[in-house]
């Protein structure tokens, strides 16, 4: 090969180098450079002019929807009281568990929620899906002198807000248990609920309890406990002091029973897991 076309062929891979490196990195949308790691969900859709647009007075169809989800959930709130209020850490092997589900209220069960994977999830990469009459338990800490802003996001099968319930408590009996309303009725642009509250200190372990009281399947995210000051969390947050309801004593049974040590029987990944490594000869 001559050293001209050396020369060019080395220049057209420098240029396709330059142009892979930049779709690689992708952008904020602004400034063109990396997307910071506490950036939010967002997503941006390509179109296709054939069935719309401006000469045939229809929208344009879309053709893909890109979707920008951080795999670490909402790391913006770095002092989230819940244990893993993003379901990031979901695991069937974990030591510990952020979420218990039960089918339906009035007995206690240590299942692990149903995860949905992938874009559908607001503020990561992993959250829950609650069947009709599906209930989950977060466990978290409280924090003292702070008061506690509790939110978190569900996006409804129809997009009624009201048909997912909430209720935030402790595990002293004495201190009120409080309900998590919806900001709305119904859901915004993208199918999703907000529902917050903020409640005055707690002494003891918070809990946040969620149920689908629909008759289709929810999906559940971004749950927040976060400790505020107590001068600022009304005024600045904006959010309402809550509506006192009473927890059922099943209820807190169930929380109790979540935290108390105790060796449980092993779940379905692993017995699957276990059955694999006898299979193979590792394990008797």
């Amino acid at each position: 090969m001559s050293r001209s076309r050396l020369t060019l062929s080395l220049a057209g891979l420098a240029v396709l180098a330059l142009l892979i490196d930049t779709a690689a990195c992708g952008g904020d949308g602004v400034g063109g450079g990396p997307v910071p790691i506490d950036a939010g969900a967002s997503s941006t859709s390509s179109s296709s002019g054939s069935d719309g647009g401006s000469d045939s007075g229809l929208p344009p169809t879309p053709i893909r929807t890109i979707a920008q989800r951080n795999p670490f959930g909402n790391v913006a709130k770095h002092n989230n009281l819940l244990w893993d209020g993003d379901f990031e850490w979901r695991s069937s092997f974990a030591d510990q568990y952020g979420w218990m589900s039960a089918k339906s209220g009035g007995y206690v069960s240590y299942a692990l929620p149903a995860l949905e994977l992938g874009w559908r999830c607001k503020s990561g990469l992993k959250c829950a899906r609650l069947g009709p009459n599906h209930v989950i338990l977060g466990l978290a800490v409280s924090s003292r002198d702070h008061d506690l802003a509790i939110s978190f996001w569900a996006s409804p099968a129809g997009g009624d807000c009201s048909s997912v319930a909430a209720v935030f408590f402790t595990s002293a009996d004495n201190e009120a248990a409080v309900d998590v309303p919806p900001e709305s009725a119904t859901a915004d642009g993208d199918g999703w609920c907000r529902y917050a509250v903020v409640v005055s200190e707690r002494q003891t372990a918070a809990r946040l309890f969620i149920e689908n009281q629909g008759d289709g399947e929810v999906v559940v995210d971004d749950a927040v406990i976060e400790p505020v000051a107590a001068e600022q969390s009304r005024r600045s947050l904006g959010l309402p002091s809550g509506k006192t309801v009473v927890a059922p004593a099943w209820l807190r049974q169930w929380a109790r029973e979540a935290v108390r040590p105790r060796i449980t029987p092993p779940n379905e990944a692993e017995k699957r897991f276990r059955s694999g490594l006898r299979r193979s000869g590792w394990t008797r």
